[in-house]
This record gives structure tokens, sequence and C-alpha cells, in this order.
């Protein structure tokens, strides 16, 4: 009994785990105005897309401070573009954390890579997106949404850099890293410790 309780408890990890997952995407990589930063790669921002059970939710995240030099506490994040490729509509949440903007879909070109969603912030006269600051918002759709469904490219615009300028990051992690859920992993190790107890009492 102990056995296919130990067995049971595993599997139900292991299943939960992969109905819900998040793909984190490192914006890291210089793509335009490049001189504006030394052309420096080093990771500006990150966008983590994790499901839940309405939706998506997404988390950015400004750590612009690693441009070191090149940055300074006034240097803020003031564009994020990414893609969706899944065939439903979506409904965006208000945006919430560090400053509020504004989602827009639709196809759009912006320093030669194409997008189709678009979050401006922040809008004239708000607060800033500045380093250390998360924002996060979420979409949903009526025939469901999913992590999965967002793909590189993503980019930021960073603006108010040390030199006056201003640059773009793109991430490069291809379509984004999945990370393994940890329930994934316990129950993958449960099993493991399971199945190798069942051998040996073999």
């Amino acid at each position: 009994m102990k056995l296919k309780g130990l067995i049971l408890a595993s599997l139900t990890l292991l299943f939960a785990s992969t109905s819900a997952h998040a793909v984190v995407f490192d914006i890291n990589t210089c793509w335009s105005s490049c001189e504006n930063t030394g052309n420096l790669n080093v990771t500006v921002a990150t966008l983590e897309v994790t499901d839940d059970a309405t939706g998506v939710d997404f988390t950015l995240t400004n750590t612009s401070s690693n441009l070191g030099t090149w940055a300074t506490a006034s240097t803020i994040i003031s564009q994020l573009l990414f893609n969706y490729t899944g065939s439903e509509t979506l409904t965006f949440s208000a945006v919430t954390g560090g400053a509020t903007g504004t989602i827009t879909q639709g196809d759009r070109t912006n320093a030669s890579l194409s997008f189709n969603l678009d979050l401006d912030l922040p809008p004239p006269g708000s607060d800033y997106f500045t380093n250390g600051e998360s924002i996060s918002f979420s979409a949903s759709a009526t025939g469901g949404v999913a992590a999965g469904d967002f793909a590189s490219p993503v980019m930021v615009h960073l603006q108010r850099l040390a030199n006056g300028g201003s640059v773009k990051y793109v991430d490069g992690n291809g379509n984004g890293v999945p990370e393994p859920g940890v329930l994934g992993l316990l129950g993958i190790g449960l099993l493991g410790i399971v199945l190798g107890r069942r051998r040996m009492a073999a």
C-alpha cells in the first residue's frame, strides 16, 4: 500500500506541474544604438511569463543598473515589445507596480524586428519605470492562453542613459528558457526513488 501511495503521489505532482509553467526571457543583447552603452551585453531586464488558472501572468523587472556607468538613477524602460503566437484574442489587465502603461496589439516593426504586442510606459506625467522596479499584468483569452504562446523576440527601449542617449535590447534566449517547475522535479525524484526501491525488492 505504501508503494502504491508513493507512486500515486509522485504522478500527481508530476502531472500537476506540467499544467503550469514559466518562461523567462533574459533581455541581454544590445540591438540598436549600442554605441550608447559601449556595445555592452548585460541583462537590462527580465520578462517572466507564467501560466495561472485563468490565463498568463507577466512580470517585467528593470535591471538597467547592470549597465554600470552607462546608466544613471534616472535611466528608465519606456517600452516593451514582445510577441504572441496564439490565435485567440487577448484581453489584458491593467499594468501595476513600478509604472503604469498601455498595451496595444497589432503588427509593427521596430529596429528591423517584428512584433505584435507593445507596452508603452509610462504615459506622460506618470511615474517612470526605473532600475529595481517590477511591473505586472496578465492576459486571458476565451479559448485559453499559455506561457508557451509568447516567443522571441522580446525588446525593451531604455532611455535617459548617462550620455543622454537611448538604446534597445533584445532577449538572447531564442524562444525563451523554460523553467522546470519545482513540483515537477520533486515528482520525478519521488518516482525515481519508488521505482528504484521496487527494482531492489524484485
